[in-house]
Parts: C-alpha cells; sequence; structure tokens
C-alpha cells in the first residue's frame, strides 16, 4: 500500500469519524445507552486514527530518508562512473 493511499484512507477514515460525531449529536436523551456505545466506538476509532497517524508519519520519515540514500548512492556513482570514464575532451 502506497503512502498515498494511507493518506487518502486516513483522510476517508477522519471524515466518517466527523460523520459519527455529527450522529452522535443529533441522538436524543432516550437514546442513552445506544449514545454511550458510539461514544466508546468512537474513541476506539479517534485511537485507531491517531496511531494511523503515527504510523504514517513513520512511514514517511522512512521513506524520506530510503530516498536521501539512494540520492546518495547515485550521485556517488556518478562520481564513480566520471572518474573511470574519461571525458570526450580529456582524450583529444
Amino acid at each position: 500500500m502506497t503512502l498515498s493511499q494511507r493518506e487518502r484512507d486516513v483522510s476517508e477514515l477522519q471524515d466518517k469519524l466527523n460523520d459519527v460525531e455529527h450522529s452522535i449529536h443529533d441522538i436524543g436523551e432516550e437514546h442513552t445507552s445506544d449514545r454511550f456505545a458510539l461514544e466508546l466506538e468512537l474513541e476506539r476509532v479517534r485511537r485507531e486514527l491517531s496511531n494511523t497517524k503515527e504510523n504514517l508519519q513513520k512511514l514517511q520519515a522512512e521513506s524520506d530518508a530510503h530516498e536521501e540514500r539512494f540520492k546518495d548512492n547515485r550521485d556517488e556513482l556518478d562520481k564513480m562512473v566520471s572518474i573511470r570514464s574519461p571525458s570526450i575532451h580529456s582524450v583529444r
């Protein structure tokens, strides 16, 4: 699963979380036990969302680190190739 897909999933989860919050506010006092259950579920979803965001940030940091190492390795390889392969101008 790509980071962009995870970001979309987090965004969708946040939207659904907001929908659940609005639903909870719409429930009347006569549904106290149902409301309590929804609040518990909402708290669980909030914790999961928080964990998902943390995981996404860690994955982003890892991805950034891998990309930086890749760039460093590519630069090093470019230097090695340029040292081993004399340019056309220096052959003359």
